[in-house]
Order: C-alpha cells, then sequence, then structure tokens
C-alpha cells in the first residue's frame, strides 16, 4: 500500500514533468509572426486543449484502396456520396478553395491505402490546383489542429482567417505523404483555414473548438499586489554577479542551484524554477546580469534572462498553491530601439494552456506583466516574437488563492473561520481495527450494506462516491478502512477510492448551503472544488507533507460549494455546513421599532 501513497505523493512532480515534457526542442510550440500559437506535435496540442471534437471523416462509405467524388462543401447537412446528414461533426465547413471546373468533382474522400499513402480515410480537393479550405461556420474556433497530407512531396502555403476575412497569418509549410500535424491557436477567433499547394491537399483528423480564457490579466503591479497582497517575491538580489556584469550558468534554475558565481543553494525561493522552452546548450542555458547590465540597460536590479536568442524562458511553479503570478519583463535591445511585443502562455495541470496574452516591452524599463486564475497555475513562458531577442525577467511574485475561495492548512484556523460545523466521522464504519472492507457506492445516508454501513450512518445532505473509476474489476466501489489502518491512527474509520490510482473521490452535498468544508486527508492530494451549478470554483494542491499520518486540509467560498473531487486520497472527518449570518440579523432582532 505505501507504493500506491508515494505514487499519489507525486502527483505534483508528475504535473509538471508533463508539463516540461511538453517543451522537447523538436516540438515546442512557436509564436508565428502574426501572434498565433504554431503546434507541430498532436499529443501536445491535445495537452494543451483537451476535450476538443475531433472529425475523422471514418463514416464514409468509402472503401479501401478506393475513392469517390463529391460536391462541395461537406458539412454536417451534406447528403451525398461522400457522406450523410449528421456525418460531419457540427461547425465544421470543407470547401474547394477555387471554384472547380467540374462541381461534382469538387472534393474527393480518399480511404485506406489508397494511392499507397493514404492511412486513413481523408478528405481532398478535387483537383491538384484547387487548394482546400476549412472554416468553421457558426461557432468561435480558437484552436484547431489538422492532419494534412498529399500525394506526391512539395511545399504548402496554409493561410488562417479571421473575422470580417482578416488574414491573421500565413505559414510555409512543407506537406508530404506522411502526415504531418498541424495545430494552431489564436487569441481572437479563426473562421476559415486554406491551404494551398501544387498537389492535393487531403485533411484528417480536425479538431477544434473554442477555448475558455481562464486567467485575468494585470499591467498595473499595485493593482495585483492589491488583489494578491503578501505573495512571495524572487528578486535575484542574492547573486553576487557585480554591476554591469553577467554570469551564465546551467538550466535549470531553482532553490537547489548551485553555481556560486551565480546562484547558491537557499537563493532562489522555494517553488520556483526557471528554465528556457529549448536550447541547444543546457550547460550555459541561462544568464544572471548585473544592475544596469553593459552600461546600456536601463534594469535597475539584477535580472534572469535566456543566453541564446530564441531561447524563450518558462517559469514553473510548485510547492505553492500558485493561482497568481506577477512579474517584470525586459528584453536585451540596445537603448533607442523599438518596443518588442512578447506573447505570454499561462499552463495548469497536464499541459494544459489556460490564457494567453501579448504586452509591449520597452528597452528602457521593466514592464510588469501580472495574471491569475481560478486554476492552479504550473507554467508561464515568455516569447519575444518577430525579432528574436533575448528575454530577461525580475521580480517573480507567485502563489494566492482563487478570488472566491480561502484554503485553511489547519484545523484550528478553519474552526476559527467557521464556528460549528457538521461532523461525518465515519464511526458506525463496520469494518474491523486494521482492515478493510469493499462497498458499494455511492455511500450516503441511505446505504445498508452489511460490512461498510446501515442505513443512516451517514449523515443526510452528504454523499461519497468515485469518479472516472479506471479499476475494472469493481468500477462503482469504495474502501471502508477500519481504525488505525495502515498504522495510520485513525480512531474512527475512514474511506478510500478505489484501485488502481488514479482515482477521483468525490464528496457531494445536497439539501443545505455548504460554504465550508473541512476534512483529513492522508496523502498529498488534488483537490478541485465545483459550486453547486457544477462551474470549477478553483482548485488546490495540498501540497504540504502530512505532519502526522494524516493532516487537514480546509475551504471557505463565498459561493455554495456543491461537491469536491480528490484525486487519490485517504479522506476522514469531514465537517461541512453555512456560518449563519447573525450580525446580518441581530439589529433587526435587538430594534424596538
Amino acid at each position: 500500500m505505501k507504493i500506491r501513497l508515494h505514487r499519489t505523493a507525486a502527483l505534483l512532480a508528475v504535473s509538471l514533468l508533463v508539463l516540461c515534457a511538453a517543451y522537447r526542442a523538436d516540438a515546442a510550440p512557436t509564436v508565428t509572426p502574426g501572434g498565433l500559437l504554431q503546434f507541430t506535435d498532436q499529443s501536445e496540442f491535445q495537452q494543451a486543449f483537451p476535450g476538443l471534437p475531433k472529425e475523422d471523416f471514418e463514416e464514409s462509405p468509402v472503401l479501401p484502396v478506393n475513392y469517390i467524388w463529391c460536391t462541395a462543401p461537406i458539412n454536417s447537412s451534406t447528403n451525398n456520396s461522400c457522406f450523410l446528414p449528421g456525418d460531419i461533426l457540427p461547425g465544421l465547413a470543407i470547401d474547394s478553395f477555387l471554384p472547380p471546373a467540374t462541381p461534382a468533382q469538387a472534393l474527393h474522400v480518399a480511404g485506406n491505402g489508397f494511392n499507397t499513402v493514404v492511412v486513413s480515410d481523408v478528405v481532398g480537393a478535387g483537383n491538384e490546383t484547387d487548394g482546400l479550405e476549412i472554416s468553421f461556420p457558426g461557432t468561435d474556433v480558437y484552436a484547431a489542429g489538422i492532419s494534412l497530407s498529399v500525394y506526391t512531396n512539395t511545399p504548402g502555403t496554409i493561410k488562417i482567417y479571421g473575422p470580417s476575412n482578416t488574414l491573421l497569418d500565413t505559414i510555409n509549410q512543407a506537406l508530404t505523404t506522411t502526415p504531418t500535424f498541424f495545430g494552431i491557436y489564436s487569441s481572437q477567433p479563426i473562421t476559415r483555414i486554406a491551404i494551398e499547394s501544387t498537389d492535393w491537399e487531403l485533411v484528417d483528423n480536425i479538431q477544434f473548438g473554442a477555448i475558455s480564457q481562464d486567467v485575468t490579466f494585470y499591467t498595473s503591479n499595485a493593482a495585483f499586489m492589491a488583489a494578491h497582497p503578501g505573495l512571495p517575491v524572487e528578486d535575484f538580489e542574492e547573486s553576487p554577479v557585480p554591476s554591469g556584469g553577467l554570469v551564465q550558468f546551467p538550466q535549470p534554475l531553482n532553490s537547489t542551484t548551485n553555481v556560486p558565481a551565480a546562484f547558491s543553494p537557499g537563493d532562489i525561493v522555494e517553488g520556483l524554477t526557471i528554465q528556457t522552452v529549448s536550447t541547444t546548450n543546457p550547460a550555459t542555458a541561462l544568464t544572471v546580469v548585473g544592475d544596469h547590465y553593459d552600461g546600456s540597460m536601463a534594469n535597475a536590479s539584477k535580472m534572469v534572462c535566456s543566453t541564446r536568442l530564441g531561447d524563450n524562458l518558462m517559469t514553473l511553479f510548485s510547492g505553492f498553491n500558485a493561482y497568481a503570478v506577477g512579474m517584470d519583463l525586459m528584453p536585451v535591445i540596445p537603448s533607442g530601439t523599438a518596443n518588442q511585443t512578447a506573447f505570454i502562455a499561462v499552463y495548469g495541470r497536464g499541459g494544459r494552456i489556460l490564457g494567453t496574452t501579448t504586452i509591449s516591452l520597452a528597452s528602457t524599463l521593466e514592464t510588469f506583466l501580472g495574471l491569475d486564475s481560478k486554476h492552479l497555475i504550473l507554467g508561464a513562458s515568455v516569447t519575444i516574437f518577430n525579432t528574436p531577442r533575448y528575454e530577461c525577467i525580475d521580480n517573480i511574485q507567485f502563489g494566492g488563492f482563487p478570488k472566491d475561495l480561502i484554503f485553511y492548512q489547519t484545523e484550528t484556523a478553519f474552526r476559527n473561520a467557521t464556528g460549528t460545523l457538521l461532523l461525518e466521522d465515519f464511526s458506525q464504519g463496520q469494518v474491523p481495527d486494521n482492515m478493510d472492507n469493499v462497498c458499494n457506492e455511492p455511500i450516503d445516508s441511505s446505504t445498508n450494506q452489511p460490512g461498510c454501513f446501515w442505513a443512516g450512518d451517514i449523515l443526510p445532505g452528504i454523499s461519497f462516491q468515485t469518479e472516472n473509476s479506471l479499476d475494472p474489476a469493481c468500477p462503482a466501489c469504495m474502501y471502508v478502512l477500519g481504525r488505525n489502518w495502515g498504522g495510520y491512527g485513525n480512531t474512527t474509520p475512514m474511506i478510500y477510492a478505489s484501485t488502481p490510482d488514479p482515482d477521483m473521490l468525490e464528496v457531494s452535498f445536497s439539501g443545505r448551503r455548504v460554504n465550508f468544508v473541512g476534512m483529513k486527508l492522508g496523502v498529498i492530494a488534488v483537490i478541485f472544488v465545483y459550486g453547486t451549478d457544477g462551474t470549477l470554483l478553483g482548485s488546490a494542491v495540498n501540497n504540504f507533507p502530512p505532519v502526522s499520518p494524516l493532516d487537514f486540509w480546509g475551504v471557505a467560498s463565498r459561493k455554495p460549494i456543491g461537491r469536491i473531487t480528490i484525486y487519490g486520497a485517504i479522506l476522514d472527518d469531514i465537517m461541512f455546513g453555512a456560518r449563519f449570518p447573525w450580525p446580518m440579523f441581530l439589529p433587526a432582532i435587538n430594534s424596538t421599532k
């Protein structure tokens, strides 16, 4: 069992590894000259934008090693030899870029094995010179991914259009007989994508959708600090680099870095890591510069910069519940040079992109950028595009909580804030000491199962079950753990999601208003708090290893809590409820009028 607990305790580290893995030199997203984010790796695109619908054209009646002609456009209402109504996802249309000479042959669908290069059903242009157009009618699409190929290797041009037929960018890309992934993200809606070459353009596995912007950006340091006071700040002033000088050193930079000329262990705030997205020489990937470097820069304090042009900076956060991040940015360019535009991408768990923005950076002063999110922030990348420059960063603030939530790490502080709440301690559980029983879910006041709970043993208004269980032998099961199970010292039974890892344990509330929830957890856990309407109010990582086998975690919410999901946790002593607003009513009660 300890192996399971160790795996669960490593969740945060795994999330960071997944995020870092997205930044391979051969697959890292790049910022195009038009300010779009381009992906060349499908898995990375799917990590950044999970859950997008995908059209694979497999509903077509085309036979393997064959093809069929059809009219254009192809969309959800198409009713011809290629597709029937409903075969194509709504919000997607495919057409010939140029009016075809033969309308009945405007497009074609090729089956697996056709021309020896097709690997699954694809939609292609009707003629070599026609070009292919993908559009998204009636849908605000900000991210799109496409598998592109041709029958004969050829150069290609991809044009991305926005509202009012505005050309957002033109990208030159070689098209080959082997499918190549092309992914694009824009901060404004993408209305259509035109693909041109001297061969038949083929498309497959089109993913597209609207991306919710879960990040609020700040350009005023005062406004950011007013919203998020008291955050830890890393200003790099512990570095011994002299005024006007610089020291190059290996990446990553964190609290364990031991390069005496640059930083010593403990110089960097715990929980912060800085590295470049990709580099040709990790041994000298980063540079710390002294104030007024080279006598020409306007930096009044020490900064950390990328060492090479195009090695964009990435900041990663761990060990803190980072929902807010602030930083000063500056490009290394000669004084008097025109401002540079930086593209900022903010990442959450699993490499998901939470939001993006652009900001103008001046050569004469550091420019502040702040951001906050209702989701846990694990990283933010800084890319100065159009003209490659060296990115520099200073005064990094990070931490904080979602605006509608306050988290607690001690039961005393939680109780002081909440007063008396209901307590479910599972004391009626029928499992023997230091043993465990498998019980059907959900576990609630109506549960009536020998060896688990009888009806009425669990408080009304609270329910426990697993979410997305991965246990094929018992997809709707939970464990009830006896007293002193596994040496935890628990004086009453506990509950645990089914095996194997990872499982989400869901705690739901009904029949009463719940603004406060406290609990004891047996492991480091990732926690998500949802409102009564299903809206995600915020997430947290219970980062601090238990000082005893069971440790406390609590949350207070301005909005009513509908459910809480906990990734891989042992759970005990659930306190829940809402504090009655006595101060609001006492004046009316005491009034003599």
